[in-house]
Order: C-alpha cells, then structure tokens, then sequence
C-alpha cells in the first residue's frame, strides 16, 4: 500500500557547517557560536511558498526563511550572520531546500545562478 504525504509530514534533517568567518563575527558579538544550524526540510505547503517570492537578495528573507524550518533554540541572531555571508547560489540552494523539502545538487545551482547572472549583464 502506497501512502501519500499530503500534508508533507516527512521531515529530512540538513546540517548546515558555519564558516570560520560567521564564528569570528559571532565571537566578536560575544555571541556563543555553535558548529552548525539544523533545518528540518519538508515540502513548503501552499501558503509557505509565498515567503521565498519575498526573499529575494534580502538578509531578512533568508533568516525567515532559515528560522520557518530551523531546529527549535536556534539563536536568530547566528542565522543572521549566517546569511549576510551566504552567496546567491547558497541563497538558491536553501530557498530550492526550503520549497521542496530536498537539497538539490549544489553545484547545479551554482552553474545555473552563474548563468543567470551572466545573462543578467549581457542582457541575452
């Protein structure tokens, strides 16, 4: 028998390492800087998928973002400085993560945020 998550119950654990830079930053905020935030992925429901539209290249968007899926404690202020040092691939893969509960392959997105970018100053 074959069950169908509906209500996208299904929860997938991503570990996301902070960078030395975010520790530093949070270390100079005299903020205890863990090793890694966790987000518990499942498919975002249809009232969910409005809040990436909003995101944008936003920092707030991202922490919002982070935060709707975060394990519950994590400090917002360390999701912060997480995301004032995120690219727009690393902005790409979690909004992709957050939206389908999945991580998509990293490096696909880095190539086609690439492409984006470069078809953005082409104008082509």
């Amino acid at each position: 028998m074959t069950v169908f998550d509906i209500t996208a119950t299904e929860i997938k654990p991503l570990t996301i390492p902070l960078p030395a830079t975010v520790k530093a930053a949070l270390t100079a905020q005299e903020i205890d800087a863990p090793e890694q935030i966790v987000m518990h992925l499942q498919e975002a429901t249809l009232e969910e998928r409005r809040l990436p539209s909003l995101v944008q290249d936003d920092v707030e968007g991202v922490v919002m973002m982070v935060m709707a899926r975060a394990e519950e404690g994590t400090d917002e202020r360390v999701v912060r400085e997480l995301a004032k040092k995120m690219t727009a691939s690393s902005v790409a893969v979690i909004t992709a993560a957050y939206l389908t509960g999945e991580l998509p392959d990293p490096k696909v997105v880095q190539a086609q945020v690439r492409r984006a970018m470069t078809i953005g100053r082409t104008g082509t």
